[in-house]
C-alpha cells in the first residue's frame, strides 16, 4: 500500500473537474494510485487520478471497503452480511477479533460467524450478533456449558457450588450416570445430587462425593443396608 503523508490544508486540496474529484498534493502534482489523508479520513486515488468509487478493493494483500473513495473502518454491513474493518488500518479482519470486550470470529471471507463454530480443536457458539457465548447455553433443546474461553465443556465441571457432567458432544447430562466405578445422579437442572435421593417409592443415598452407596454403611449415625442397585432396604441391626 502506498500512502501519502498527511498533507497541509493550505498546500493540498481537492479539485473537482468534469464530474470527478482529484487530489493535488503539496507540490501541486496530482495524486495517483495512492492513499491520501484528509482530515480524519483516508481516501484512495486511482491510477487515472480520479477519486475511487464505492465497494471492495484489493490492495497490497488486503481487502478494503470504500464509500465514495473513503476508507471504511469498524463494522460494515454489506448485502446483509457483517464484516469488521480494522479501525486503524482499514483492512478486512479474519479469524478471532476482540471488540468492546466481546470476541467474534470472522471467516476467511471476512463474514462474521454465528451459531456453532469448530476452531483449533474446540467448539464455540456465536450469538446472532456474532458475539462469543460463555456460560450456560440452550440450543436445540439441550443445555451446554461454555467455559470462560468460550470452548464447550465436556466431562465433569463445577459451576458455583454444584457439579455437572456433559457428554463428549457437550450436552448436559441428567438422571443416572455411570462414572466407571460408581453411579451418580444428576437432577433435572443437571446438578449432581448428594445425600438422600428419592425416586418414586425408593430411596438411595448418594455420598458426599455424589457416588451411590451400596451394602451396609453408616449414614447419619445409623447403619443402613442398600441393595447392589443402591436401593435402601432399611436400617441394619
Amino acid at each position: 500500500m502506498r500512502r501519502a503523508g498527511k498533507p497541509s490544508a493550505e498546500a493540498s486540496a481537492w479539485v473537482y473537474d468534469r464530474g470527478s474529484w482529484y487530489w493535488m498534493g503539496t507540490t501541486g502534482a496530482m495524486a495517483t494510485s495512492e492513499w491520501i489523508h484528509d482530515g480524519t479520513d483516508w481516501y484512495y486515488i486511482e491510477a487515472s487520478g480520479h477519486l475511487a468509487g464505492s465497494g471492495w478493493m484489493w490492495d497490497s494483500g488486503s481487502w478494503y471497503y470504500l464509500s465514495n473513495g473513503r476508507m471504511t473502518t469498524g463494522w460494515l454491513l454489506d448485502h446483509g452480511t457483517w464484516y469488521y474493518m480494522d479501525p486503524h488500518t482499514g483492512t478486512m479482519r479474519t479469524g478471532w477479533v476482540r471488540i468492546d470486550d466481546r470476541w467474534y470470529y470472522l471467516g476467511s471471507s471476512g463474514a462474521v460467524s454465528t451459531g456453532w463454530l469448530h476452531s483449533d480443536g474446540s467448539w464455540y457458539y456465536l450469538s446472532g450478533s456474532g458475539a462469543m457465548v460463555t456460560g450456560w447455553l440452550r440450543s436445540g433443546g439441550d443445555w451446554y456449558y461454555l467455559s470462560s474461553s468460550g470452548a464447550i465443556t465436556t466431562g465433569w465441571f463445577q459451576d458455583g457450588s454444584s457439579w455437572y457432567f456433559s457428554s463428549a458432544s457437550g450436552v448436559m447430562h441428567t438422571g443416572w450416570l455411570n462414572g466407571g466405578s460408581s453411579w451418580y445422579y444428576l437432577s433435572g437442572s443437571g446438578a449432581m445430587v448428594t445425600g438422600w435421593l428419592r425416586l418414586g417409592s425408593s430411596w438411595y443415598y448418594m455420598g458426599g462425593s455424589g457416588a451411590m452407596v451400596t451394602g451396609t454403611q453408616v449414614v447419619d449415625g445409623r447403619r443402613s443396608t442398600f441393595e447392589s442397585s443402591g436401593r435402601w432396604i432399611g436400617y441394619a441391626l
